[in-house]
C-alpha cells in the first residue's frame, strides 16, 4: 500500500522525508515525498491536486508535519465513503461550519486521509472548483464543503490517528500518529515535531 505526502520548501521537505520513513518504518508502506511546484490554484490548496499527481487508485494521504510513533495496520481507512480523522474543536472550525452550513460532527482534518480515486476523484474536483475566498484552513476547508455536500458518507476516525499537538503538549502514550500543529509561541512553529522519536 502507498502513502504520500507534500513538501513545499526546505524545511517542509525535511519534515517530510522523516515522516515518510517513520509511515514506511511504524505500517511497513511504500512511501512518496511529492514536491510539486506548480499548482492548479495555491500551494495551500495543494492536497486538491492529489488524483493528478499519484497515478495509483488507493493511497494514504498524511501531512509532512505528521509522525508515525507506533506500529499499526493503516489499512483499516479504506470504507465505502469517505475516512479521515477528527479536527480539534477550535473557533475557526466552528466559525466555518457556521458560515459553510457544515456538520460539525463530521468535519475532518485533511491531514491524514484514506483516498480512493473511484470514490474520492469526483469530491475532489468539486472542492477545486468551488468559488469562496480563501478560508484560513485552506484545502481542508474546500473538501470538508464538497464532501458534505455531495453527501457520501463521512467516517471520522479514533483521534490517536491523528494526534493534533503542540510542542507544548505531552504525547499521550495511545497516540499511533502525532500531527504537529503550531505552538502558541507562533515563532516556535512545527519543527518540534523532528525531535520525536519513532
Amino acid at each position: 500500500m502507498l502513502a504520500v505526502t507534500i513538501a513545499i520548501g526546505n524545511s517542509y521537505k525535511r519534515m517530510a522525508e522523516r515522516a515518510a520513513a517513520s509511515f514506511a518504518k511504524n505500517a511497513g508502506l511504500e512511501t512518496r515525498v511529492l514536491t510539486p511546484t506548480e499548482f492548479s490554484r495555491d500551494k495551500r490548496m495543494g492536497k486538491l491536486d492529489l488524483f493528478d499527481l499519484v497515478p495509483e487508485d488507493k493511497f494514504i494521504f498524511f501531512d509532512a508535519d505528521t509522525l508515525m510513533v507506533r506500529q499499526a495496520d493503516l489499512d483499516f481507512g479504506f470504507i465505502d465513503g469517505f475516512g479521515a480523522c477528527e479536527n480539534m474543536d477550535t473557533r475557526a472550525v466552528t466559525r466555518e461550519c457556521r458560515n459553510h452550513k457544515l456538520d460539525r460532527a463530521l468535519y475532518f482534518n485533511s491531514g491524514m486521509m484514506w483516498l480512493d480515486r473511484k470514490q474520492h476523484v469526483e469530491l475532489f474536483a468539486a472542492a477545486k472548483a468551488l468559488d469562496i475566498p480563501m478560508p484560513r484552513h485552506g484545502d481542508q476547508t474546500h473538501l470538508n464543503i464538497a464532501a458534505q455536500r455531495s453527501g457520501i458518507p463521512i467516517t471520522i476516525f479514533d483521534d490517536r490517528y491523528n494526534r493534533l499537538l503542540t510542542g507544548e503538549d505531552d504525547v499521550p502514550e495511545d497516540t499511533i500518529i502525532v500531527h504537529a500543529v503550531a505552538c502558541r509561541d507562533p515563532m516556535a512553529g512545527r519543527g518540534w515535531v523532528m525531535d520525536l522519536e519513532f
